[in-house]
């Protein structure tokens, strides 16, 4: 890392509005994009659970960043969005739209299989995430 290293320093909260973790984006290139560190080692890497709101649609997103533009997102903070299945049945999980690899597959198809809901972009969309420009996605 880089003695000179700005970044983004984004809090996690449980639902109670206890920190829980900071995570540390990197806002120049740098090996270490992300740094998460979180307050107690069997603490759950959930962003966005002080506001979450049961009652209405969720959205699971692999990153902070995403879950802040969709109303009532939540974000892993990493790609195993398939680890929420049991605690959120009923979101709808929302990964990058990036080329994935076998691990993502496996998350994708975990989620297929439980009957949640999960986002399919469109081919046609060359934005990497929703705070690019527009959504444009499928939801299954």
């Amino acid at each position: 890392m880089k003695s000179k290293d700005p970044r983004i320093v984004i809090p996690f909260f449980d639902i109670a509005g206890k920190l829980i973790a900071v995570q540390g984006r990197a806002l120049e290139d740098n090996n270490a994009r992300y740094i998460t560190i979180k307050t107690k080692d069997d603490n759950d890497k959930i962003y966005g659970l002080e506001r979450l709101n049961k009652n209405i649609p969720i959205w699971i997103f692999e990153g902070p960043i995403d879950s802040l533009f969709v109303k009532n997102g939540l974000a892993t903070a990493g790609s195993e969005l398939s680890k929420l299945i049991k605690e959120f049945p009923q979101a709808t999980f929302v990964f990058d739209n990036e080329p994935s690899n076998s691990q993502i597959v496996r998350n994708m198809q975990d989620i297929i299989d439980s009957n949640s809901k999960i986002v399919i972009w469109k081919k046609t969309n060359t934005h990497k995430d929703v705070n690019r420009h527009g959504f444009g996605w499928y939801q299954y």
